[in-house]
């Protein structure tokens, strides 16, 4: 894995100018983008939304644009880190071949970044896809906490804003035991406040 081809510069350049768009680009690549789905028969979401595969193009594309450049970052910028240390130096140097020095050695060490991030972005996905569920007039969370906004309705806005709150703690607490089971180095650092609890 190299760091400097020129693949890798293309498809960084690529992922920085994807994460430096406005939203409002987004916006409007997407909402041509539907246009054009349109007259190839998709057609908006129905009641039952399993129904087609074809429905769930644009919310999966349009979701995975405004997060993925983050991920790709951190997850090149982890795993050039992980090539450097010296587990992986001394399984290349007794003569492991590449694919099992970056499956055994290197990607445990580079799960851990991302599986930290993916906890509360998973969170922060399913919650505040606002831009996705009104320009997909999807009804979610996104669309039903700004409708108890704009009716002044605060037991909703409130109900809403605690089940986030605790979707957001329960994934970045999976992710967190995720990797106590990745990496063993986690795993000695991040068991005991969650496995060894003793009573007083």
């Amino acid at each position: 894995m190299r760091a400097e081809t020129r693949a890798a510069n293309i498809v960084t350049r690529f992922v920085f100018l994807l994460s430096a768009l406005p939203g409002i680009v987004l916006v409007v690549s997407f909402q041509v983008l539907m246009v054009w789905l349109y007259k190839w028969g998709v057609r908006p979401l129905p009641m039952n939304v399993w129904q087609t595969w074809q429905v769930h193009v644009v919310p999966v594309l349009l979701i995975a644009f405004m997060s993925g450049g983050l991920f790709y970052r951190l997850a090149r910028t982890s795993m050039l880190e992980t090539l450097r240390h010296d587990d992986v130096r001394t399984a290349r140097a007794k003569g492991l071949q590449e694919r099992t020095v970056l499956l055994r050695h290197a990607l445990p060490g580079t799960l851990i970044p991302l599986l930290s991030a993916l906890g509360p972005a998973l969170g922060l996905i399913v919650t505040g896809v606002l831009i996705t569920e009104y320009l997909l007039h999807i009804p979610g969370l996104s669309m039903t906490l700004l409708t108890a906004i704009n009716l002044y309705d605060y037991p909703v806005v409130q109900a809403i804003v605690v089940i986030s709150c605790f979707f957001i703690v329960i994934c970045t607490l999976l992710s967190d035991i995720v990797a106590t089971f990745v990496d063993p180095h986690a795993r000695r650092n991040m068991l005991p406040p969650y496995w060894e609890l003793r009573l007083l």
